[in-house]
């Protein structure tokens, strides 16, 4: 006749849970299911709570494997690491530069010189972004850069063109000029 794991009473062989104490006598063994080798991992970080899932590279010998991504859910994780089984990719670590360095050939291919200018130009604005990796760069920093352009403009009238006010000397009225 089995023991109690927990009071030690004596229990009939077919009894589940103990009617003393109330303790399950049956262990059933926690089912993890192992990814195949060289698929990639999926794990979950305890100290990060809105996307603890992380979906990594599998190991090469020559490098550690590289993390594609933070999710909120395991099956998320492991659709992002099959995708990346299915369509491979050695940028995950691209610049915000180098992305812009191979779209712009394929985007702009055709067009205009002035058209070419204003993108330049515009991504001239984004200079202290160009060196950080892309997935690294957050809203806060694009938010920062538009702020700060949002400074520097002018304030315009309802036909977008800009405004001073500049006082009237004979009315002492103020007047708009544009400018």
């Amino acid at each position: 006749m089995p023991k109690c794991k927990k009071c030690n009473k004596k229990l009939s062989d077919d009894w589940i849970f103990c009617p003393w104490c109330g303790k399950k006598q049956t262990r059933i063994p926690r089912r993890t299911i192992k990814r195949e080798n060289r698929t990639g991992s999926v794990y979950k970080r305890s100290d990060l709570k809105n996307r603890p899932w992380v979906a990594a590279t599998p190991t090469k010998k020559e490098s550690k494997s590289q993390i594609i991504g933070h999710y909120e859910t395991a099956q998320e994780a492991k659709d992002a690491l099959d995708e990346y089984r299915r369509n491979p990719t050695t940028k995950l670590n691209i610049t915000l530069k180098q992305i812009y360095d191979e779209w712009k050939p394929i985007k702009l291919r055709g067009k205009s010189q002035k058209l070419i200018y204003g993108y330049d130009e515009s991504f001239a604005k984004l200079s202290s972004l160009q060196q950080i990796k892309f997935r690294e760069l957050r809203t806060a920093q694009m938010q920062k850069i538009i702020d700060d352009l949002q400074k520097e403009r002018p304030k315009l009238d309802t036909k977008g063109i800009s405004e001073k006010k500049m006082e009237n000397h004979s009315f002492g009225l103020p007047c708009l000029i544009p400018g």
